[in-house]
């Protein structure tokens, strides 16, 4: 993992934390059946964390305190699409 990569997800856990403060978000990254976490922020909460696949190398998980019985909102998965389209999507290009 790249030093610029886990800048750029610690941007985008920070950004989302400020937006869903009560909650903790980490993004992993696959590699085949392994799931390496390169970013994290929040406060654990020892819930089942939601999945949201974003691509098929990059993971992110939310845990909140009602995660269990209602599932990450569309304009929530939207917004942290746009996250990753806006950190990690663009360092690749610059």
């Amino acid at each position: 993992m790249s030093n610029q990569l886990h800048t750029q997800a610690q941007k985008i856990c920070d950004e989302y934390i400020k937006h869903f403060p009560m909650r903790k978000i980490w993004i992993s990254e696959k590699f085949g059946k392994r799931i390496s976490c390169i970013a994290s922020k929040g406060r654990e909460l020892f819930t089942k964390p939601h999945k949201i696949n974003l691509t098929e190398r990059f993971i992110i998980f939310i845990e909140d305190q009602e995660t269990h019985s209602k599932k990450v909102s569309q304009q929530e998965k939207q917004f942290l699409q746009k996250l990753f389209d806006t950190y990690i999507r663009e360092s690749k290009t610059s």
